[in-house]
């Protein structure tokens, strides 16, 4: 049977048809006669030297490839590939020293942060605190404006006294939850106590 067209032979055997193609392509066929009378020549490894081999076109053309100069070119290959992988590989050291330097920015911003507001905490939670003291305050004040606003009415051609105004202001957007819970605390707390009172004067 006539075998035709080139069939890649096994990883282990096309190592040793290559070699051996390499040599005789530098040092001619009497390199290849010597090994068809050795003993090597009649082990299964080196079946490809034969015509009857399927690998005996592979060979050929294996010879012919490094008697053109395929050696070099090989060499070429090879080096445009390890060239190709160290860029491949400074570019992923590259893209993970820019994702760490990014996470180490993130982190510090989150530390800067919470120092912020940690500053806050003790006039934070004192305000907190008086929370529900203030709501008191405010619905006793609301209370008496309806017990006065009812006895006005009570009375003949007396003009009643003008509605208390709350404003709702709103807040910068660069300020945090806590800081506006706390601006508004002391807001609310300084207008129960007064601008004289001791409240406003201790913060001063």
């Amino acid at each position: 049977m006539v075998i035709t067209g080139v069939i890649r032979p096994p990883p282990e055997i096309r190592a040793v048809a290559d070699k051996t193609a390499l040599f005789v392509a530098k040092n001619g066929r009497a390199f290849e006669s010597r090994i068809l009378n050795s003993a090597k020549g009649k082990t299964p490894k080196f079946a490809f030297l034969h015509d009857s081999s399927p690998f005996h076109a592979y060979y050929e053309d294996k010879i012919r490839f490094y008697e053109e100069g395929g050696e070099e070119k090989e060499k070429d290959g090879q080096a445009e590939k390890e060239l190709q992988e160290k860029k491949k590989q400074e570019e992923e050291q590259r893209i993970k020293e820019a994702e760490e330097k990014k996470k180490q920015e993130e982190l510090q911003k989150k530390k800067e942060k919470a120092q912020k507001a940690s500053a806050l905490d003790p006039v934070a939670t004192a305000l907190l605190g008086r929370r529900k003291i203030i709501k008191e305050a405010r619905a006793a004040v609301e209370e008496a404006q309806k017990s006065e606003e009812s006895v006005t009415n009570n009375v003949a051609g007396v003009i009643p006294p003008p509605k208390l105004h709350f404003v709702s202001v709103a807040a910068p957007a660069n300020l945090s939850p806590v800081q506006v819970e706390t601006i508004k605390l002391v807001a609310q707390f300084t207008a129960l106590d007064g601008k004289g009172g001791p409240f406003f004067q201790q913060l001063t």
